[in-house]
């Protein structure tokens, strides 16, 4: 599989949150975090988490990502349905 882009974009009770993420041969190659959400920790740290693991292994690992640092309210379940193309 060569290279594409997923988009997702959800509200959730803590504001909306948009994700877009390059994908090489279903590995994330570059992730893009944005929306109307407060944080305590740049999105740029999570982009970088996100990059070089695929779909399966983010959502099977969502837990170890404390996304709740960087889009306050938000569970490593929230994220997951993020992932869900």
């Amino acid at each position: 599989v060569a290279g594409y882009t997923l988009h997702q974009k959800k509200r959730f009770p803590f504001g909306s949150v948009e994700i877009t993420l390059s994908m090489h041969n279903d590995t994330v190659c570059d992730a893009m975090i944005c929306g109307d959400f407060f944080g305590s920790a740049p999105t740029e740290e999570l982009e970088q988490a996100l990059c070089g693991k695929t779909l399966a292994d983010i959502r099977q690992n969502a837990a170890d990502l404390n996304v709740e640092h960087y889009v306050f309210g938000m569970s490593a379940a929230d994220f997951s349905t993020l992932l869900e193309f």
